[in-house]
């Protein structure tokens, strides 16, 4: 019973070097194995393996530098290098390196690594019995030609030997993955190899009766065939050119052909050749070209983003008065005046252009957010009384909660409004009635989904599903469906819908992708990344009472834009309030040095000249020590966050806001122990 093949596998990854070996293990192959390159090396100089399964990229000596230090001690060892779907240069270069064969993880069928196995072991076995043959036969016939004039019987053996040294080269050429052959000088077939067999679907009687090579080719490419044919009679080289392969079935395939001629006394009597079918590389190159695609679409999404937070600061303090001046007149008109319906419309439009803001800075990622640690499953039940009420009633809603589910860190309004959204859309997908489905998973994210979905991170997700049975989408519509102020509802849409639920699925730390066909339906999947932390063991979403909004308190306000500054003097004003005011942080601190007022609250803007909000309170509080403080601003989460004025506890109210929003937030805090 001949030995048993010993291979040694090295790879990084637990669970395909263990299925590797348990698997050529019950092939009765023995195997060595090694986590890394340079333990690898150690048993590779220790026990001399038949044959190599190497991974590529890995710690500690990658696949390529194991395979250069391999065959610097041994290059008769073949190896077979082990790659990711992505990496097509590193397959290429190991090949160029010494590499027999390859194989692409994720590894789905085992039969293709016994056969690659296989036929690399027996392929090893023959190039090694040819060596030993070609060294026993350059001995041979230098011992023949010293004997040549005394024995004559012996040039017939030799020729014997010649004649098995071309069989194992015509078994070796079967052996090999692409097809190769010989044609005379009118590209009829003289040989091929099993490969070709294999690849166009003839056989050997079909060579017999003449078969054309050019008819290997697809009848709208026979020209060009034809013309390339032609120069190659008259000795000029065309290289390797790409066509489109038909078989005897009629079936295409893409192919590559290199065809150089054979010459005899100068004179060209047919050709010789290799074709390679390229459906594998062509698929790859479609692959990459999706990947490249969707990440091209993610970059021009990130830059409206980032160009929406950008106008959001100067919008914010322009807002500010039109809102709060609108309200305070409708204040001083009559009920009966019809004055004050006109100011109404103008507050009304001031509160939608408000909105309008915040929605392009949901897009951009660039609103101000309360983080709590949360549930998804509670949330959803908290709110799903809201969606089934606003759903329309020829809409089956199902909804199904995953059995385990961790905490997220996330604001629940703005969680809520992700849901309300994706509902809303699919709602309006199915205008004949139809089926949505919302559900939460526990999900993990691993490289390969990485690969595929470019700015995503490998990890544990929270999931949330919202699918439906309506009209469905085309990909143009899909690479567009998150961009502001698209929209498939015409004028009825605002395209604000889902680039809000992306910017925030976005300021979280999430991710959203969108799959769907015309006439299928539609699915979003959004994750959002757990945290160790924990929840409460429920949402209390029951509003709390609504304390009084006047008073006769102090209150020092500090803001560098003379007409918000105005506007807040006035308010606070009106409601019975104290107020000493400075447009900037020195001058505050020169007024508190300076008063004989005690004062009660300091209502600052966060970005001043020189001195910052936050560092105007530290020092304000070495003047009064139990002064309390409300920040304000119109500059993005991440600016304000910069200043530490978002860290838990400290009280924020965002530009622009209401008159009820001002004077509730300053008698709160007032209140406040």
């Amino acid at each position: 019973m001949e030995n048993r093949k010993t291979i040694l596998i090295i790879d990084d990854e637990d669970a395909i070097r263990n299925s590797l070996s348990d698997f050529l293990e019950d092939l009765e192959y023995n195997t060595l194995t090694a986590v890394n390159g340079e333990n690898g090396l150690e048993l590779f100089k220790e026990h001399t393996p038949d044959l190599v399964m190497v991974d590529l990229r890995m710690p500690k000596m990658g696949g390529l530098e194991f395979m250069n230090n391999s065959l610097s001690i041994n290059p008769r060892v073949p190896t077979i290098v082990i790659s990711g779907g992505n990496s097509i240069d590193d397959v290429v270069e190991a090949l160029r390196v010494g590499a027999w064969d390859y194989l692409v993880k994720p590894i789905f069928d085992m039969t293709i690594v016994a056969h690659t196995v296989k036929k690399t072991l027996e392929k090893s076995k023959l190039l090694q019995e040819n060596l030993d043959y070609q060294k026993q036969l350059e001995k041979l016939v230098k011992e023949r030609t010293k004997a040549l004039a005394k024995a004559n019987s012996e040039l017939e053996n030799t020729n014997t030997q010649l004649t098995v040294s071309q069989t194992r080269f015509k078994n070796l050429a079967d052996m090999l993955p692409e097809a190769v052959f010989e044609t005379d000088e009118f590209m009829v077939f003289t040989y091929v190899n099993d490969r070709a067999y294999k690849m166009f679907g003839y056989t050997a009687d079909d060579i017999k009766i003449g078969l054309n090579a050019l008819d290997m080719v697809v009848e709208r490419e026979k020209e060009k065939a034809t013309e390339n044919h032609n120069k190659r009679r008259q000795g000029i080289e065309a290289g390797s050119i790409e066509y489109t392969g038909k078989r005897k079935d009629g079936t295409e395939f893409p192919m590559s052909l290199n065809i150089t001629h054979i010459e005899k006394d100068g004179v060209i009597t047919g050709f010789r050749g290799v074709v390679l079918d390229i459906s594998a590389r062509i698929k790859t190159e479609k692959e990459k070209n999706d990947v490249e695609d969707k990440y091209r679409q993610a970059q021009k999404v990130e830059a409206i983003g980032r160009l929406a937070g950008g106008v959001a600061h100067d919008l914010n303090n322009i807002l500010s008065p039109i809102l709060m001046y609108g309200e305070m007149l409708m204040d001083d008109f009559g009920p009966n005046d019809e004055r004050k319906q006109f100011v109404s419309e103008i507050v009304d439009a001031g509160f939608r252009a408000r909105d309008l803001v915040r929605q392009l800075l949901a897009f951009g990622r660039k609103q101000t957010l309360e983080y709590k640690l949360l549930n998804l499953n509670d949330v959803l039940d908290g709110f799903s009384k809201l969606i089934k009420r606003t759903i329309r009633e020829d809409i089956t809603l199902d909804i199904f909660k995953a059995e385990e589910m961790k905490t997220i860190k996330a604001d629940i309004g703005q969680l809520e409004q992700v849901i309300m959204n994706l509902c809303v859309n699919s709602q309006d997908a199915m205008r004949e009635g139809g089926k949505m489905i919302v559900e939460t998973a526990l999900a993990e994210i691993d490289d390969d989904f990485v690969r595929h979905h470019p700015g995503s991170k490998a990890g544990t997700y929270a999931q949330l599903i919202v699918s439906d049975t309506g009209c469905g989408m085309d990909k143009e519509t899909m690479d567009q469906i998150f961009e502001p102020f698209f929209s498939t509802k015409g004028e009825q849409g605002t395209g604000l819908g889902l680039a809000t639920v992306y910017g925030i699925v976005k300021q979280h730390g999430g991710h959203i992708w969108v799959t769907s066909e015309q006439g299928q339906g539609t699915t979003f999947d959004v994750y959002f990344p757990v945290t160790d932390e924990h929840a409460a063991e429920s949402i209390n979403r029951e509003l709390i009472n609504t304390p009084k909004i006047g008073g006769n308190e102090n209150i020092l306000l500090v803001e560098d834009d003379k007409h918000v500054r105005n506007l807040a003097r006035t308010v606070l004003l009106r409601y019975g309030y104290t107020v000493i005011d400075a447009s900037s942080g020195h001058d505050a601190l020169t007024l508190l040095n300076s008063t004989d007022l005690k004062v009660d609250l300091l209502l600052t803007d966060v970005i001043l000249p020189e001195l910052n909000g936050k560092q105007l309170y530290l020092e304000a509080l070495k003047i009064h020590e139990d002064l309390k403080v409300l920040y304000m601003s119109g500059y993005t989460d991440d600016i304000i966050a910069n200043k530490g004025v978002l860290n838990e506890g400290v009280d924020f109210i965002q530009k622009p806001f209401s008159i009820t929003a001002l004077v509730k937030k300053v008698r709160t805090i007032i209140d406040s122990k």
